[in-house]
């Protein structure tokens, strides 16, 4: 008798994450470790950034995005100041916020119900994680366009349990890309900059 047991979504994409951390050069690897969430948790479009907190308020080091242009980062400039759904999730480090047009009881700005509309972010689930010995945040924001159902409740505690398994691999990717041996005769000098 063959048992078959359907793989959990959660080891599902972990599987796909871990696997990414030994097999994929650093530069690509937000996207790999995206796809294999997103195999597990259909998305639309998504954001990873990272970021610190400063006395003059976010200093972001990087924006990585997936099936979104840049100039939605660029437009976002100008409602930023409206975005409840990031402050919400800054406020509460590590819980998963599920945000939907269509249902949410939250005081909403008309240029960032404008600006989410445009770029087909209508329903999104949002998380921030703070390291707090590297003073680093990532955020990782997932969206669907109005066309799409909202994410579910269980969507978002999958999200949410996945979060620290995301960044600790994007940091484990990190490492071992740095460890690696230069391809070539060109010698290779690495710095942690601050």
């Amino acid at each position: 008798i063959s048992i078959r047991r359907m793989p959990d979504p959660i080891d599902a994409a972990l599987q796909g994450i871990y696997r990414a951390v030994r097999g994929v050069p650093s530069p690509a690897f937000k996207d790999a470790a995206l796809a294999a969430l997103r195999a597990q948790l259909p998305f639309d479009a998504a954001g990873w950034g990272t970021f610190a907190i400063t006395p003059q308020g976010a200093q972001v080091h990087s924006v990585h995005l997936v099936d979104l242009p840049m100039a939605m980062m660029a437009d976002y400039e100008a409602v930023k100041q409206h975005d409840t759904l990031s402050a919400r999730a800054l406020a509460r480090p590590g819980t998963t916020r599920n945000v939907s047009l269509r249902t949410t009881r939250w005081p909403l700005h008309p240029d960032m119900v404008a600006h989410v509309r445009r770029w087909g972010l209508d329903h999104s689930l949002g998380t921030v994680s703070i390291d707090t010995g590297l003073q680093l945040c990532n955020a990782i924001s997932l969206y669907r366009g109005d066309a799409q159902p909202p994410f579910t409740p269980a969507q978002r505690l999958l999200k949410q349990r996945l979060m620290p398994h995301l960044v600790e691999a994007w940091n484990l990717n990190a490492l071992m890309f740095c460890d690696r041996p230069s391809d070539g005769p060109a010698r290779r000098h690495l710095a942690l900059v601050d």
